[in-house]
């Protein structure tokens, strides 16, 4: 298995309305993340780190989506820490782009 991979996945799902998104953000991204979170950045200002960082590329998700991943991650930062075990960790999530609502994200080491 990986260890400190930076990728992703995304699978649309019902018609192509909902999609499955699958991170892979390594130990020194989170530290960069967490960063910024302190600082007060948001969802967009997030995932703009996680492309700029070559996590996910860019225009691969629209504006809305985009920004709701970002404040996934910024909302389970403390989970994301637990799991990290300075290899990094996977996050899997569903977001719907019409309603950009999101179930509870899994959260585990890579």
């Amino acid at each position: 298995m990986p260890c400190n991979k930076n990728d992703y996945d995304i699978d649309n799902e019902v018609f192509g309305v909902n999609k499955e998104v699958k991170l892979w953000i390594s130990d020194g991204v989170i530290k960069d993340v967490r960063g910024l979170i302190e600082i007060g950045g948001a969802g967009a200002a997030v995932y703009g780190l996680l492309v700029e960082k070559g996590v996910i590329s860019a225009g691969v998700l629209a504006g809305p989506v985009a920004a709701v991943v970002g404040a996934i991650i910024i909302a389970y930062m403390g989970w994301i820490g637990i799991e990290n075990d300075g290899c990094g960790v996977v996050i899997e999530m569903n977001v719907n782009p019409i309603a950009p609502v999101t179930t509870t994200p899994i959260v585990s080491s890579q």
